[in-house]
């Protein structure tokens, strides 16, 4: 079942935010806003409606696919805070981009299907 799967990593995932909060000593929260708040009850709601979609995907893609194909969200990550932000990235970050963006295309092609050449 999707919905335990997703219960169970936001259970863990918030079960150690919390012990590091608590071990850190450290006061995170300092002021408390409504729009804060707000804000952050949203992102949590796209989040869980994210992490939703994703297993609803992997569900109707093979998985070893579909992990390599997740990896190129770096990519548009990258993409994006160059469009929005301007950020210019490093030589290594191009490099790895495009290992990632030929990792998910040669993981889509269908190596089965292609002719082969006989040996005569």
């Amino acid at each position: 079942n999707r919905f335990a799967v997703l219960r169970i990593q936001y259970g863990v995932g918030a079960l150690l935010s919390l012990a590091v909060t608590l071990v850190s000593g450290e006061r995170i929260i300092r002021t408390v806003s409504l729009r804060g708040t707000i804000l952050t009850f949203v992102f949590a709601a796209v989040l869980m409606i994210a992490s939703n979609l994703l297993l609803y995907g992997y569900q109707h893609f093979d998985v070893n696919i579909a992990t390599v194909i997740l990896a190129t969200e770096l990519i548009f990550g990258a993409l994006f805070g160059f469009i929005l932000f301007h950020e210019v990235p490093q030589p290594h970050e191009l490099v790895g981009g495009l290992l990632i963006f030929t990792g998910s295309v040669l993981a889509g092609l269908n190596l089965d299907a292609a002719p082969h050449r006989s040996k005569t």
